[in-house]
């Protein structure tokens, strides 16, 4: 994996578009990566004079842990950019879902061979780290009743269709032809795939895995109707304001999709809190096991992916391959 380290952008231009900013009063003091933050992009910090802070975006294709499967999956370095995260983030603002708020966003590609953003610093940590570090239950209380407001004002964005956004904000106006939870049956396959010939355990069966997921899928009716969604959203996807107000981030991969899908992942990324806080009526439990048997399956592979390529934070990716792959084997134990 190839990095930049000038970081990406030279500061001759970072200067330039802070000054565009906040004003010429304004010059950059330095420039560090946050390495564990960006699986799929890389992401920097811009401390600059008088107290500003910034956050860099590089939507550069081989800073992606994930390079390998987006190339397999038919993204170019010409289609992979910021035009999504750009689309959700006015979506998302539209509605009322608290997201960090684009300063400057450069799509053009004249004189980086990538899309880049700069967008607001969110001062605070992630909701897990905030749920450690206090002890005052009504504040925790605050925070979640904000979060579930914005999770229900994001699903109750309907769309007729399921895929991504465009850029007026509208879903698709014609159906994909196949339904979505197939699109993650086959996504599950590939990883089962990948996973096989790095798991030398006798449980782990691939035939007994595949037969289990097909199971879980025949329970699964039409529908014509779906929310907007994040689509892996845990706690280290909410970051929490010195005035405790949730923020959205990560948010590229938000789309129209069957909201059990966000729903039977947030059951496991947020434990106990999700039915605390988060839970809601109505949901279909065919989906929600679907779902969540998929979720396991895939950050299995994904811890190992991290593992396999590189990413800075060894322990949690070893936490991740080795929960999620246990979650998979009980899963198919209780049926």
């Amino acid at each position: 994996m190839s990095q930049n380290s000038s970081g990406h952008i030279s500061q001759a231009d970072l200067e330039e578009h802070i000054r565009e900013i906040g004003g010429n009063r304004y010059r950059l003091k330095d420039i560090s990566r946050i390495s564990d933050r960006g699986a799929q992009k890389a992401v920097y910090k811009l401390n600059c004079t008088e107290g500003l802070c910034l956050i860099l975006f590089v939507w550069d294709l081989s800073a992606n842990y994930f390079e390998q499967d987006l190339r397999e999956g038919g993204v170019t370095d010409a289609s992979y950019g910021a035009l999504q995260f750009e689309t959700n983030t006015r979506l998302l603002s539209q509605i009322g879902v608290r997201v960090p708020a684009i300063r400057y966003i450069n799509r053009e590609r004249r004189r980086y061979p990538f899309d880049y953003a700069i967008v607001e610093y969110v001062s605070g940590m992630n909701l897990e780290a905030c749920e450690e570090a206090t002890a005052d239950v009504r504040e925790r209380d605050g925070i979640y009743g904000d979060l579930a407001e914005m999770l229900q004002a994001m699903h109750g964005s309907c769309g007729k269709a399921w895929g991504k956004a465009q850029p007026g904000g509208e879903a698709h106006h014609q159906a994909p032809a196949n339904p979505c939870h197939k699109q993650i049956y086959d996504h599950a396959l590939r990883e089962l795939a990948f996973t096989v010939p790095r798991i030398q355990q006798s449980e782990w069966k691939e035939h007994q895995i595949m037969k289990h997921l097909e199971h879980l899928m025949t329970g699964i009716q039409p529908r014509e109707q779906y929310g907007f969604i994040h689509g892996e959203l845990g706690p280290d996807h909410v970051l929490v304001n010195e005035r405790n107000e949730p923020y959205l981030i990560d948010i590229e991969g938000a789309e129209y999709f069957d909201i059990e899908h966000e729903h039977s992942f947030m059951q496991f990324r947020f434990g106990g809190q999700y039915e605390r806080y988060l839970q809601r009526s109505g949901l279909d439990p065919n989906r929600m096991r679907f779902y969540k048997f998929h979720h396991h399956l895939s950050c299995t592979a994904g811890g190992l992916k991290l593992l396999e390529r590189g990413f800075p934070n060894v322990k949690l990716a070893g936490l991740i391959y080795e929960s999620n792959r246990k979650s998979v084997l009980e899963m198919m134990k209780s049926g």
